[in-house]
Order: structure tokens, then C-alpha cells, then sequence
């Protein structure tokens, strides 16, 4: 089943800096949570964005997400309203020709019998993505928890899965975008990282794109060294930064 909650706390309206509600991250923080988007042709005002936070207290909005381009202006106006910086997402693309020289990957679609194994995973292999930065270990083991058993309910294209005596050792789950195939979520068993596993999911990407699409692309952490390694020794150039923002209330005092 997917993770949704109904929607509340109805966001406002403003031509520079709109804002939708996040109804799949409700149902893990306990309140609505609003995503705002801004853009340097348009920017928004220190105003608007002060609107903005007045305008979430009042409707008891537990976070803000804000994701704008690296270094530009947009993140003094952001820290300015009481934004914080919790991560700059840097994305990867590879083009699907010529392909790459990789061994026959070990990694299949996924079966029925892989969910529960690759949710376990999910809810521990990750580190450095924003909620367990920001908003703690539990919401974001919850959350990629579900992130990855959505994935098994319908929002994936494919599920590709290495295993181990039969057992999920790693997954990568995948949405076509028109002609780009889009890594959303990867993951390795904390007990299995370091054996060359991250390497044969992504291999299976390409195996299973060529020929279907012209290129694959996907976003992580700059500072998690060891995926942003991953992908530039399979082919992948960065084409793209920017700064994640979280707003979330004040504690009382």
C-alpha cells in the first residue's frame, strides 16, 4: 500500500515562490509539510519568504523543503527567514552510448519474495540523506523504509535486486522520465558494503536501459564520497548542484 496521509495545512499561493503540500512526508512527521520552489529568473523576495514561514506557523507546518541552485542568491533570502543549508545534491548523467564495458551483472528484477528483504535495507543503509541529517535517525529509516516498499507497490518502472544465498543484498529501483532513465532509490546491506555490489546495480541499470533509452541519470549527496565515486568511474558526469533547505518551528524556550 502507499504512504499517504490527506492533505491539511493548504500552502499559499505566490507567483515567486510556490509551494505544494508533501502528503507522502505527512504521514511521518505528524503535520503537514510544504515544499516551496524558487527560481533565479523569478526570485523570490526576503519578503515572500518571511510570508512564507508566518504563513506555515500559523497552519502548524513541521518543515519546509527548499532546493535551489548551488551559490546562488536564492540561499542568503532562504537563510535570511530562518532556513537552514542541510545538504547540497549534486546529480549525475550518463549517456546510454557508446555502453559500458561491464561484466555480465549478477543483479535480476526483482521478485515478490525480494520486498521484504530490500525494506529492511532501506530502513538501514542510509546516512546521508537530509531527514537523517535534519530531522533524525527514525523518520529517516521510516521513510526510506517506505520509500523503497512504494517502489514494490507500483511507483518504480524497475526493481533491480543482487542477492546472497537467495536474500536481497542491494537494490536499485528506477522511473523513465521520457528518454532518461531516473536511479530513485539505491542501497547496499550495511553488512554487504564494500564488495563491489553498488557497481553490479548500477551496471544492471545500464544493461537494462540500453537500447530502451539514451541516458540514465541520478542525484546523491556531495559529501557522500564513496557514491559520487561510484558513478564517475562508471561514466557519469555531474551536470547539475544545488543546496537543499529545511524550515521546520522553533522549540519552545
Amino acid at each position: 500500500m502507499l504512504h499517504n496521509l490527506t492533505v491539511s495545512g493548504a500552502p499559499p499561493e505566490n507567483d515567486r515562490l510556490r509551494v505544494v503540500s508533501q502528503p507522502f512526508e505527512m504521514a511521518f512527521l505528524g503535520g503537514p509539510i510544504w515544499r516551496a520552489f524558487a527560481e533565479d529568473a523569478v526570485p523570490p523576495t526576503p519578503e515572500d519568504a518571511s510570508s512564507l514561514v508566518q504563513a506555515a506557523e500559523s497552519a502548524g507546518v513541521k518543515l519546509i523543503v527548499c532546493r535551489v541552485p548551488y551559490g546562488t542568491r536564492l540561499s542568503q533570502v532562504l537563510a535570511d527567514a530562518g532556513f537552514r543549508a542541510v545538504e547540497n545534491l549534486v546529480t549525475f548523467r550518463r549517456d546510454l552510448a557508446p555502453p559500458l564495458s561491464c561484466p555480465e551483472s549478477p543483479v535480476t528484477p526483482a521478485l515478490p519474495g525480494d520486498r521484504p528483504g530490500c525494506i529492511d535495507i532501506g530502513r538501514t543503509a542510509f546516512l546521508f540523506d537530509r531527514f537523517h541529517r535534519d530531522v533524525g535517525p527514525e523518520v529517516g529509516d521510516a521513510i526510506k523504509a517506505a520509500w523503497i516498499d512504494n517502489a514494490f507497490a507500483g511507483r518504480a518502472d524497475v526493481i533491480l535486486v543482487s542477492r546472497n544465498q537467495g536474500r536481497p543484498t542491494g537494490f536499485v529501483s528506477c522511473l523513465e522520465r521520457g528518454d532518461t532513465a531516473v536511479i530513485d532509490l539505491i542501497a547496499v546491506a550495511p553488512a554487504c558494503q564494500g564488495q563491489g555490489i553498488g557497481r553490479s546495480l548500477i551496471c544492471g541499470v545500464l544493461a537494462h536501459y540500453t537500447g530502451r533509452l539514451s541516458r540514465v541519470q541520478v542525484g546523491t549527496q556531495e559529501d557522500n564520497r564513496a557514491s559520487c565515486h561510484l558513478y564517475h568511474s562508471q561514466g557519469f558526469e555531474m551536470i547539475d548542484r544545488h543546496t537543499t533547505f529545511h524550515w521546520s518551528p522553533r522549540s519552545p524556550s
